[in-house]
């Protein structure tokens, strides 16, 4: 039997990731041993999994996860492993990639020469703030996929314990610079762009270029992980260290200045409804009635901002879609 031992900085530092292969292991055990009698011996050849991105290639993911499954699986106890070195030979010999992606076709070729009874093979991917890791099992005698699994690991976690190790004084300050640089130019362009009641971030961090940053800083190790919606930024291989800068959160106080807004246009209205009830004895038939009738300024019904008004002819009420209960 092929006993691997993974490197022990993996062993370390790769413990999110470990937790989730393993579950994928005991998923695709369980899948092979349904397909085979109690007791027969099963012989499996895993591949080192395909790396779909920069990113992925640049930390080999394809190479340590499937570096994670072989040692999985020779702990089972269950299962022969196929040694990774004839698993390069025999794919040289094919002229084939040595990674990957296996069809079913080549699978009974391959398996046979391997004298495997399954294929483990699959990709690594990234997929946002995500790594997702796509692998499936291939029988040889049927050439048939008996298993496909993703497993999805969000990029944080991933380097997360990375963190806890000890990062050199200079690479620290580094990062810690160039994170606040980033950071203050996201909230100065939010600050110029905003839209009346709304804070707008850049979709990018390429929009920071050179209006706000001359160019976008280099992260020293990992990448800068930026999201859009909430302005917040951090280093994916050092993901504890935060900005020294902080800036006031403006949303609450841009919620309340629009409701306060839309609160002082709904009085006018209202005002204008019983204006109108004084003159004619009913409610308008809607708020358009009320304009062309010039109880509003400049005979148009006051802006509703990014809701509604909702007007009941029956009752005289008005509302607004973001304030229901006034």
């Amino acid at each position: 039997m092929f006993i691997f031992l993974i490197p022990l900085p993996y062993a370390q530092k790769r413990s999110a990731l470990n937790e989730e292969v393993e579950k994928l292991t005991a998923k695709l055990s369980n899948s092979i041993t349904k397909e085979l009698p109690d007791n027969k011996k099963i012989n499996i050849a895993i591949f080192e999994l395909e790396n779909l991105s920069e990113l992925v290639k640049k930390e080999d993911l394809g190479r340590i996860v499937s570096d994670l499954l072989i040692t999985n699986f020779v702990q089972l106890r269950t299962f022969t492993i196929v040694e990774r070195t004839r698993i390069d030979e025999v794919m040289k010999e094919l002229n084939l990639a040595k990674t990957g992606i296996i069809d079913v076709h080549s699978a009974n070729k391959i398996g046979k020469i391997l004298a495997a009874n399954f294929i483990i093979c699959g990709s690594v991917s990234e997929v946002g703030e995500f790594f997702d890791i796509t692998v499936r099992v291939i029988d040889v005698e049927k050439s048939t996929i008996i298993c496909g699994e993703i497993v999805e690991i969000k990029q944080s976690d991933f380097y997360g314990s990375l963190a806890d190790e000890k990062i050199p004084g200079k690479v620290r300050k580094k990062i810690q610079n160039n994170l606040d640089a980033l950071y203050v130019a996201i909230h100065y362009y939010s600050a110029k762009h905003r839209k009346g009641f709304n804070v707008i971030f850049p979709k990018k961090l390429k929009d920071l270029v050179p209006e706000f940053l001359y160019e976008i800083p280099e992260p020293v190790k990992g990448r800068w992980i930026y999201d859009n919606k909430k302005g917040t930024i951090y280093n994916s291989a050092y993901p504890n260290i935060k900005p020294y800068v902080i800036y006031p959160n403006l949303q609450p106080v841009l919620d309340m200045a629009k409701k306060n807004t839309l609160l002082a246009k709904m009085r006018n209205i209202r005002v204008a409804i019983q204006m109108y009830y004084a003159e004619y004895c009913k409610f308008p038939e809607s708020l358009d009635t009320l304009a062309q009738k010039g109880y509003f300024h400049e005979k148009k019904i006051p802006d509703a901002l990014d809701g509604k008004w909702i007007y009941d002819p029956e009752t005289g009420k008005i509302s607004h879609s973001l304030l229901p209960s006034n």
